[in-house]
């Protein structure tokens, strides 16, 4: 219903032609509408799994000997898979404010 189309042949094209992630992440709130259905369980343990490890990466990384700080529009619209999330990595927090602020407050300071 989320892609309006009448079958599976026309949903598979209509995704094939999504180049955008914009386009991708328009379908994220149908995911999380149908959390009773075992397939979209699997998708946001997937994407849960996938941003867990992608922040373990990146702060081994960068050296991040404290707590990791995650953000996005997913992880703060999505609650569910902030959550899948913190559970994977441990001590991760979701940032609650627009990514900016710290760097306004970054400038500000110098």
């Amino acid at each position: 219903a989320a892609t309006q189309s009448e079958d599976v042949l026309e949903l598979i094209g209509r995704m094939q032609g999504y180049h955008e992630a914009g386009q991708w992440a328009a379908f994220a709130g149908a995911v999380f509408d149908a959390t009773e259905d075992p397939g979209a369980v699997r998708i946001i343990d997937s994407a849960a799994q996938s941003l867990a490890q992608l922040a373990g990466r990146a702060g081994t990384k960068v050296g991040v000997k404290g707590p990791v700080v995650i953000a996005g529009g997913l992880l703060t619209n999505f609650p569910d898979l902030a959550s899948r999330v913190q559970a994977r990595v441990g001590s991760a927090t979701v940032l609650e404010e627009e990514p900016v602020a710290g760097a306004v407050r970054l400038a500000e300071s110098l």
